[in-house]
């Protein structure tokens, strides 16, 4: 099996992206895009994307650990897309530095592969998001180290209704253990329900009808 999906399956992006731009993956809490927003205080809101992720394949023959996990990892995103923002080197350097002072650990993500475009044409590309880091925890647990960027950015009570989950949708991992083995996340309490899942849509899209333009890089 090929490690990388044959360009011929490859869709074309209906984002518009330069080569040095990465894809930041949205998903509540941590990774909502009111997370971003509030550390990179954006000149504008975020434009929300979404697209399908295109299984990435390791070489073979797997041995019964490797076929496993490989496996385990295809269920992570299993009939679901995903959703993300479109950020620059200067952002995502900066996210890395401030995720990794509390704690996580910012990493791309091969089995979240989107298509992409850069110099040297169509690909794919890993989605960027922040995991807990088992080994950078300063004494803390994922929980309360969550609750402490949460309380640190004002965000404490949200709704997130920008970055909410579809229903039935698996949360992703939120440390690097349980990515490295394929385990998908707890039951996650950011789940569009069936009442308010129009009214987020609809707040979504109203944000993304008044960007206009993408944006730039801010110091906090």
């Amino acid at each position: 099996m090929s490690r990388l999906a044959l360009i011929d399956y490859i869709p074309d992006p209906h984002y518009p992206i330069t080569y040095l731009d990465r894809a930041w993956l949205i998903e509540a809490p941590l990774n909502s895009v009111e997370v971003l927003e509030a550390i990179l205080k954006p000149p504008c809101p975020y434009k929300i994307y979404t697209a399908r992720p295109i299984r990435q394949y390791r070489w073979g023959p797997l041995n019964l650990k490797q076929q496993r996990r490989q496996d385990n990892e295809g269920k992570l995103f299993q009939d679901r897309e995903i959703s993300f923002v479109i950020v620059g080197p200067e952002e995502l350097s900066y996210l890395e530095r401030w995720f990794d002072e509390r704690g996580f650990f910012t990493q791309f993500l091969p089995h979240m592969s989107i298509p992409w475009v850069d110099s040297g044409g169509k690909r794919l590309t890993a989605v960027n998001a922040a995991l807990f880091s088992n080994y950078r925890n300063n004494g803390l647990t994922r929980e309360s180290a969550t609750r402490g960027v949460l309380e640190e950015l004002g965000l404490i009570g949200h709704n997130f209704s920008r970055s909410l989950l579809p229903p039935n949708a698996i949360p992703l991992p939120e440390d690097m253990t349980a990515w490295l083995h394929g385990r998908a996340g707890k039951r996650s309490e950011y789940v569009m329900s069936s009442r308010p899942i129009q009214k987020a849509c609809d707040s979504s899209e109203q944000i993304n009808d008044q960007v206009n333009q993408e944006p730039t890089f801010a110091d906090a």
